[in-house]
């Protein structure tokens, strides 16, 4: 069992999943995908499934609530998602947070979450190689271990390693700011040093001109 949730827009690439898990689902007929999310894409996407045959296999659950989010995804083997960009994936980490295994797509969000460790990663606009990876994973899903998934999930997103990595940020910026700091105020001390001796100067010299004149 598949699943995947996101609003159902063309950024997200659920027409590339859709064709990808057609030829997938001819390979391996107990597939079954569910689609968490709704909006403008979704009649569009349902016609495109009835055009592909696989309506049996493909269940759209309209907008889900992040409670009801987490529910499908503890009830499923995997996770996949097939965007044409992202930013970050919270996605992904909740998917993994649950012990999911997760296929995604090397859109600028997912690389530095999904590894060869905890899923698949495939090109953009690529429904071959998001068939192949559905059926890896359909034929190796076993390799994927639910409790090392979010044991690894935490150590790397969870809480308090989010926490030590932001106190380390702010504590390597408050270390270059000092140095700045340092730096611009020893450049001030001694353009006042020299200042100051320009001054003793010329007051040394109208001294010694007073004192030797007639």
């Amino acid at each position: 069992m598949f699943c995947t949730v996101s609003h159902l827009r063309r950024l997200k690439g659920h027409d590339v999943l859709l064709t990808a898990f057609a030829r997938a689902l001819a390979q391996c007929p107990q597939l079954r995908l569910n689609i968490g999310g709704s909006g403008q894409e979704e009649q569009r996407l349902k016609q495109q499934a009835a055009d592909l045959g696989i309506t049996h296999a493909v269940t759209f659950l309209g907008a889900l609530q992040p409670e009801a989010v987490l529910d499908l995804m503890r009830n499923s083997d995997a996770f996949v998602l097939a965007s044409r960009t992202e930013t970050f994936g919270v996605v992904y980490i909740e998917a993994l947070s649950q012990g999911l295994p997760v296929i995604a797509t090397r859109c600028g969000g997912a690389e530095s979450i999904v590894s060869d460790g905890n899923g698949y990663l495939v090109p953009v606009d690529d429904d071959d190689a998001l068939a192949d990876a559905l059926i890896k994973m359909y034929e190796h899903h076993s390799d994927f271990e639910p409790a090392r998934l979010r044991e690894n999930c935490l150590n790397e997103f969870g809480e308090n390693a989010v926490i030590g990595r932001l106190i380390g940020i702010f504590r390597q910026a408050i270390a270059e700011y000092g140095k700045k700091i340092r730096v611009k105020y020893s450049g001030l001390t001694k353009i006042r040093t020299r200042r100051r001796s320009r001054r003793q100067y010329k007051s040394y010299g109208t001294d010694s001109l007073g004192a030797s004149a007639p």
